[in-house]
């Protein structure tokens, strides 16, 4: 309904697998943040640093792209996993390490 509103339509498609598992490996700790910092919380930079720290090898990045390429490629799935959904899925997982206690991800 809104393609009339726009001169150009551009499909852009998913990235290959590597780039993908350049996406988790990118330093995601340069991400600047404008908002100010609640009291009796801890600074979301900080914690954002340390999630970034946490390292994902590269059996783990494989294991997550590949999940990702799974829904784009099943029948029962309109639309699959973006790879925004891929650097969050990253994100999780880190998160989920830290908070075990761990610098590195586990394939679990």
């Amino acid at each position: 309904a809104q393609l009339d509103r726009f001169l150009l339509k551009v499909r852009i498609g998913y990235p290959d697998e590597q780039q993908e598992q350049r996406i988790l490996e990118v330093n995601r700790r340069d991400r600047s943040s404008t908002a100010e910092p609640l009291p009796d919380l801890p600074p979301v930079d900080e914690l954002r640093d340390l999630v970034g720290a946490v390292r994902i090898e590269e059996p783990v990045r494989r294991y997550i792209v590949s999940i990702a390429r799974a829904t784009r490629d099943h029948p029962d799935v309109a639309v699959g996993a973006s790879p925004r959904a891929v650097e969050h899925m990253g994100d999780a997982v880190r998160a989920r390490a830290l908070l075990q206690g761990r610098d590195y991800v586990l394939p679990d």
